[in-house]
């Protein structure tokens, strides 16, 4: 017989009692979904009242997150069922707001309930020094809370940002090793670009992973194209999230990590500034667009000139010498 309350159904506490061990964190991720729905709640009924649909679906989107971060399956699929059925329908029902507003209700009581069951006492380890670092750029808290329990460890620091223009200037300031990026960032501006500007303007930089809710194909074409390494949809359990950012590390290390070949990159170099009229920092700079355009090594790309160039000038000597040479004798 199934014992379980209706309240304690909301959320799944098989997903939750995996990050006991790290029960500080827990009551954070608890804490950030409990503190930030009430204000989503309220923005997505202003946005209902203007009849302001992309907005509310935006906010949707946001919701689900914080769901599926805290385990709140149902909740998360409530949501996309009226982000689907608002496409279709401009004028969400009062009774729709309703049901979702009681649905949260019901999860925020099983949250509460959860963690008044964590002992007081407990505490989280203080991790130790952690030499990789992972750039989350993320606008809901539960969602970041959620990415923290999954993978920070004594391997990684995680630095957080809540939209484009904080991710730059982490970005700028500490070097990090690889970046997880949400699409969905709220409003886009000339100094916060959207998710997939960021993903454009992070990729010369190191290499980055999506994490989103958005399924669609044509946002998973967009994301490849802009420079992503990686696509994840957002769950309850992100269990593909630390095996994608071991394999994306492997390969970046793989890739970036191995010293070039002094003599060709060299050369590629000077062929390009002499080719193209550039400095030396440009050229070096085109090298690494062009090496991660095609997901490898400045040194490979540099050969690959080397030899294109090479190919030419044979190509430019035996036409010179034979194709022009029989021209003039049959001249």
């Amino acid at each position: 017989m199934n014992t379980e309350s209706p309240r304690d159904s909301a959320v799944n506490r098989d997903h939750l009692n995996r990050f006991r061990t790290k029960p500080a964190g827990l009551r954070e991720l608890i804490w950030s979904f409990l503190s930030t729905t009430p204000d989503l709640m309220q923005e997505l009924e202003q946005c209902c009242q203007r009849r302001d649909q992309e907005n509310a679906k935006n906010l949707l989107h946001t919701l689900t997150g914080a769901a599926l971060s805290t385990g709140a399956t149902s909740l998360a699929e409530r949501c996309r069922h009226l982000a689907r059925d608002w496409e279709r329908s401009s004028s969400p029902t009062a009774l729709s707001l309703q049901t979702l507003q009681a649905e949260v209700e019901n999860t925020q009581n099983a949250l509460r309930h959860f963690m008044d069951e964590l002992a007081e006492d407990e505490t989280s380890l203080v991790p130790a020094a952690r030499p990789i670092t992972l750039l989350l750029v993320e606008d809901n808290a539960s969602a970041r809370a959620l990415v923290r329990l999954v993978l920070e460890n004594d391997r990684f620091a995680i630095l957080e940002a809540t939209n484009g223009r904080e991710a730059l200037a982490l970005a700028e300031r500490e070097s990090p090793d690889l970046a997880i990026v949400d699409l969905n960032l709220g409003p886009p501006g000339p100094e916060s670009p959207s998710g997939f500007n960021l993903l454009q303007r992070l990729r010369e930089r190191m290499p980055a992973i999506v994490l989103t809710v958005d399924q669609r194909p044509e946002s998973i074409r967009r994301a490849a194209v802009a420079g992503a390494w990686g696509y994840l949809l957002k769950s309850s359990d992100l269990h593909n999230l630390s095996a994608t950012v071991e394999i994306v590390l492997a390969r970046s290390r793989d890739l970036r990590g191995k010293k070039p070949a002094t003599e060709a990159l060299d050369l590629a170099t000077g062929w390009l500034m002499a080719t193209y009229r550039l400095d030396q920092p440009a050229a070096r700079r085109a090298l690494a667009h062009l090496a991660n355009e095609k997901r490898c090594t400045t040194s490979e790309i540099a050969q690959e000139i080397l030899e294109s160039h090479q190919l030419h000038s044979a190509l430019g000597r035996f036409i010179a010498e034979r194709v022009h040479a029989s021209a003039r004798e049959e001249g």
